[in-house]
C-alpha cells in the first residue's frame, strides 16, 4: 500500500492526484489508529457496510501504514539526484 501512494504522489502527471494522495497521507498519518479503527468498526455500519473484525482492523492498519510508509518510500524516490537518474535512463533503465 505503501508503494503504491508514493508512486502515485511521486510519478502521476495530474496534480489534482498528487494533491489528492497529500491529503491521504496528511489525514491518515494525523488519525490516531485506535481512533480510525473505531470509526472503520463502528461507523461503516452507519453505511450499510458491515464489515467482520478481522477485515476492519486490516483495513484500518492498511490505511494508516499506507501512509506512513508512502512518506518513507517517497521520500527515498525523491531524495536520487537528477544525475543519478540521468545516468540510469542513459544505460537503458526506466
Amino acid at each position: 500500500g505503501g508503494l503504491a501512494v508514493a508512486l502515485l504522489a511521486t510519478q502521476s502527471k495530474s496534480q489534482s492526484m498528487r494533491i489528492l494522495i497529500a491529503v491521504y497521507v496528511d489525514v491518515f498519518r494525523a488519525l490516531p489508529p485506535l481512533v480510525l479503527l473505531i470509526f472503520i468498526y463502528f461507523g461503516f455500519p452507519f453505511l450499510g457496510i458491515d464489515l467482520p473484525k478481522l477485515l476492519a482492523v486490516a483495513l484500518g492498519f492498511l490505511m494508516n501504514n499506507a501512509a506512513y510508509y508512502g512518506e518513507i518510500f517517497r521520500a527515498g524516490l525523491v531524495s536520487v539526484p537528477l544525475g543519478q537518474m540521468e545516468a540510469a535512463r542513459s544505460t537503458g533503465l526506466t
